[in-house]
């Protein structure tokens, strides 16, 4: 069992690869010898593997508290002005997209802190989950139906035009259907990682797929 550090037999154009995980990454790897059932042919081995990380940044989520309980603040005196004043009903209306805002703020900074993600490849099933803060992207697919790995890159543009990447492994199964396997990594160096690691485990050769980031 490895944990934190596994260095496989990666190759990569004809290459060793160290791979290292990036930190905050816990990785267990444990490999088993299954008996053959006919004598005839070898043993082989089955290999379980356990990956988990952070959402995020810990630092970066209580920034985003800190602006709630500013922005929540803010919205309090409002609405506590306009019922101590006997305002008209626009002045409760006009907030609530403010509110909207700062309860997805509220949502992610609390995701952001709690949350973890937890990755595990055993008994032939692949299996990704985040919690304890319930988020999209949970998994669970048969890894035989696996026939490729690659990471992509996803652009995000904010209010005021500034840009910024999130990047996701994704599988091309069996039937040559694309799947997200984990998304929302701050990191290329972190998809790329789990990408190796999975195709090293799960027994693939790289190929290039299209649309995928370099290597």
């Amino acid at each position: 069992m490895v944990r934190s550090v596994y260095a496989g037999p990666v190759t990569e154009r004809d290459k060793p690869v160290l791979l290292v995980a990036p930190e905050g990454f816990v990785v267990e790897r444990d490999e088993r010898a299954i008996e053959a059932a006919d004598y005839r042919s070898g043993a082989s081995r089955e290999a379980t593997l356990r990956i988990s990380w952070p959402a995020g940044s810990r630092a970066g989520a209580m920034a985003m508290l800190a602006f709630c309980a500013v922005w929540f603040g803010f919205l309090g005196f409002w609405y506590t002005a306009a019922f101590h004043t006997g305002a008209p009903t626009f002045m409760f209306l006009f907030p609530l997209l403010h509110l909207g805002a700062g309860l997805a703020v509220l949502y992610r900074a609390l995701v952001t802190l709690l949350n973890t993600t937890r990755l595990s490849l055993a008994s032939g099933v692949l299996v990704v989950r985040s919690g304890p803060v319930p988020t999209r992207g949970n998994v669970r697919l048969e890894a035989g139906r696996i026939r490729q790995l690659f990471v992509t890159r996803q652009e995000h543009r904010g209010r005021r035009g500034a840009t910024t990447s999130s990047f996701a492994v994704e599988a091309v199964l069996d039937a040559g259907s694309r799947q997200v396997i984990v998304r929302g990594l701050d990191e290329a160096s972190a998809a790329l990682y789990l990408e190796a690691v999975l195709e090293e485990t799960l027994g693939i050769e790289p190929q290039p797929v299209l649309g995928e980031i370099a290597r």
